[in-house]
């Protein structure tokens, strides 16, 4: 049995990254535009716990995909995990939502307690 190997492909000029497999380069996204509220914040762990707890405050609930899209969290799970060390009430609900690339995945949705149970959770 042989393994197939993924050709990389070079990557347009201003996009991030070297590389790219045929299957990403088919597949385009448009580009985010980066929310005014946190573009001008630090990407340190405390900049992304403290952009995480203003946008559930804000919104009231965030997705994993929301995190990574909106507020530029690659890692949500830590900073909430941090967060909750920290004594903040965040709860953690599993829920199916559909990825950019289309596919249907079961990620975390976070709340406040407080209003977690508003929502019945």
């Amino acid at each position: 049995m042989t393994a197939k190997r993924k050709t990389a492909l070079p990557v347009q000029a201003g996009t991030l990254g070297n590389t790219v497999s045929k299957n990403q380069a088919n597949h385009t996204t448009p580009p985010l535009t980066p929310q005014a509220s946190w573009h001008t914040c630090g990407n340190s762990a405390a900049d992304q716990r403290e952009r995480l707890l203003a946008a559930i405050h804000e919104r009231g609930s965030i997705s994993t995909f929301e995190s990574r899209r909106d507020l530029d969290i690659m890692h949500p799970s830590a900073r909430i995990m941090e967060l909750k060390k920290r004594g903040e009430p965040i709860q953690t609900v599993r829920v199916p939502e559909v990825s950019p690339a289309g596919k249907v995945h079961n990620v975390a949705r976070y709340y406040l307690a407080s209003e977690a149970g508003k929502v019945g959770l």
